[in-house]
């Protein structure tokens, strides 16, 4: 499942026949299974006519529904006809990084820092209301024999990794190219903010050798 919270307890196929419910058995399954995977938190995908019987349990419970309308993943699903919540478009704060929508994406440039980085933030088009941040590194004209990449420093990378790991278990790449996403907007404006003195910096950029 594509999620930041892959790497906990995902109970899924849980299912007990008619003539045998309301007998406790699907909760001593759920107790059970908890137990044997020795942790107080789980990931649940249900419908949300269910989750009145997760709720019952006192484990942490982490709902991919609300997780993927952009809400605090602990809270309760809303029920499939409430409308989408809506997604806070501003760009961000400090540095003014343009947030593009998935309906304009064609439309919202990235800003371009004087190193000739370029950045955004963008709504995620596959997951409702998570946000990635783009990130584009230049390119130098080699004068008729083709376009040499630039990359971030090693340096530069693990400085930008520290950042994002309070927020998200993707890291920066090491190519022309990357994107942090699993953010929520606000998380990744303040991303996006922190990381723009480093991204800015001419000194933590250098030539791409592997190719």
């Amino acid at each position: 499942m594509d999620h930041p919270h892959s790497d906990l307890p995902h109970p899924i196929g849980l299912f007990v026949r008619e003539e045998y419910r309301s007998q406790g058995i699907a909760t001593e399954l759920i107790h059970g299974y908890m137990d044997f995977v020795e942790s107080n938190r789980c990931v649940i995908d249900c419908d949300t006519a269910l989750v009145p019987f997760y709720e019952r349990f006192e484990y942490d419970m982490i709902y991919l529904q609300s997780y993927n309308r952009g809400m605090d993943p602990t809270t309760v699903p809303w029920p499939p006809e409430s409308r989408q919540v809506d997604i806070d478009a501003s760009n961000s704060p400090k540095h003014d990084i343009p947030f593009a929508k998935q309906d304009e994406l064609g439309s919202v440039p990235e800003k371009r820092l004087e190193s000739g980085v370029q950045i955004r933030i963008r709504q995620d088009q596959s997951v409702a209301q998570q946000c990635a941040i783009d990130i584009q590194m230049p390119y130098r004209d080699e004068e008729g024999s083709g376009y040499t990449p630039y990359v971030l420093t090693s340096e530069a990378i693990s400085k930008i990794d520290d950042v994002v790991s309070d927020y998200t278990s993707q890291s920066m790449g090491s190519g022309d190219f990357s994107s942090i996403g699993w953010l929520m907007p606000d998380d990744a404006r303040t991303i996006a903010d922190e990381i723009y003195p480093i991204l800015a910096d001419g000194s933590n950029l250098e030539l791409d050798d592997r190719l």
